[in-house]
């Protein structure tokens, strides 16, 4: 696996649903892995994002992403590229399990804004 030098992306995500409306608002949300994979996260909606909210309970699910680091890129058995990423930095987001390395397919994630 090759490794890359604490980089942030951004990692797509489903906010699934308002867990609890009181501030600061909490949201679930989702991600799969390229195994077929879903973790699930709850987290405050301060940490996820920039935006006013938490949004109203009819608004999800919403597409969104979070930022992650980069730690590791390989190659599956058919060639597509697979990032290894990890939710503990910058904010140090885990699963409800307490999960934080992943592994995802390029289309997961982008450039950290």
């Amino acid at each position: 696996m090759q490794s890359n030098r604490a980089r942030i992306v951004s990692l797509k995500v489903t906010f699934n649903r308002l867990v609890d409306s009181s501030f600061p608002g909490f949201v679930e949300m989702e991600l799969t892995e390229v195994d077929g994979t879903k973790q699930q996260f709850i987290e405050k909606w301060p940490v996820l994002t920039d935006k006013p909210g938490p949004p109203s309970a009819d608004s999800f699910p919403i597409q969104g992403s979070i930022e992650c680091e980069l730690v590791g890129t390989e190659f599956d058995s058919n060639g597509r590229k697979i990032y290894s990423v990890s939710t503990a930095r910058p904010h140090y987001i885990e699963t409800i399990e307490g999960q934080a390395l992943f592994y995802v397919f390029e289309d997961q994630i982008s450039e950290a804004k």
